[in-house]
């Protein structure tokens, strides 16, 4: 997959997702709309897109780069460094003139 070097929407778009999905699915299984297996292999899957998530050359690369290493120890609270560098990639995308966007299930009152 090419992505445009230079192009912080489209990393803050593509990380945009990830956490999104990430979000969705702590609030199912919390909720008991996915079991703990369904959930695990969610996870494992959004740490394998941010392991392989491919990166230009924008303001932003650092702050998702940082936020693809912290992954590989746990994207959930268990983790404060993933939670820092999540703060930064928002940050930046920020400051960059783009955003991270979460959206919310109907269900979630979204």
């Amino acid at each position: 997959m090419d992505v445009p070097q230079d192009d912080a929407d489209w990393e803050c778009g593509y990380a945009s997702s990830l956490l999104g999905i990430q979000f969705r699915s702590e609030w199912e299984v919390a909720n008991g709309v996915i079991d703990a297996g369904e959930f695990d292999a969610r996870v494992a899957s959004i740490v394998d897109a941010r392991t392989y998530a491919p990166t230009g050359q924008s303001d932003v690369t650092a702050a998702l780069r940082d936020v693809i290493s912290a992954s590989a120890a746990g994207v959930g609270d268990e983790n404060p460094d993933f939670g820092a560098a999540t703060e930064n990639l928002t940050a930046a995308c920020e400051a960059a003139g783009s955003v991270i966007i979460v959206g919310a299930l109907p269900e979630m009152g979204g």
